[in-house]
């Protein structure tokens, strides 16, 4: 009779270790979220699909995956550093607050985190906006983040989904 380790003793040490030797198999989930003002009558419909998202991917996704989660406007802001899926907060009315006055740079978001995400391992975008990009000041394109993301996913098998809001 064998006797299974308990997975109680996956201290984050062990965790961090493991994924550290297992980097190119892990899932890096990349949540993007518009704040922008747009944005602002929506905000309670957003909290509650990302939340209902969240919760099933935390159910179903690996025990070893990570996220990071993102809000733009004309910036982008990060609202949780890559950690373990299981430990991301859901929404609330205090961690995500769309804003007044201010555009929306869709582009510029998707363009930063891409590129910034330079980690081994099976990358999956998740964009939360209602789709219109109106930077003043854009570093990204259209043309220039359509190239991006295909590149991506044709050479390193990112996954891209779209959440397109209303």
């Amino acid at each position: 009779m064998t006797t299974a380790k308990s997975l109680s003793s996956w201290d984050a040490s062990k965790q961090a270790a493991w994924r550290q030797s297992h980097a190119s198999e892990l899932t890096l989930y990349h949540f993007v979220l518009d704040a922008s003002p747009s944005m602002h009558p929506h905000a309670r419909d957003l909290m509650r699909a990302y939340n209902m998202y969240l919760a099933w991917l935390q159910r179903a996704a690996g025990p070893f995956a990570l996220a990071d989660v993102w809000t733009f406007d004309l910036a982008l802001h990060r609202l949780s550093s890559m950690q373990s899926l299981g430990c991301v907060q859901a929404l609330t009315p205090e961690s995500y607050r769309p804003l007044h006055g201010t555009g929306t740079a869709l582009y510029n978001a998707v363009g930063q985190v891409c590129t910034t995400a330079t980690q081994p391992g099976q990358h999956v975008l998740v964009v939360f906006t209602d789709g219109e990009d109106c930077a003043l000041e854009p570093m990204w394109t259209a043309g220039q983040c359509h190239e991006l993301l295909t590149t991506l996913q044709e050479h390193t098998g990112w996954l891209c989904v779209f959440l397109g809001a209303f």
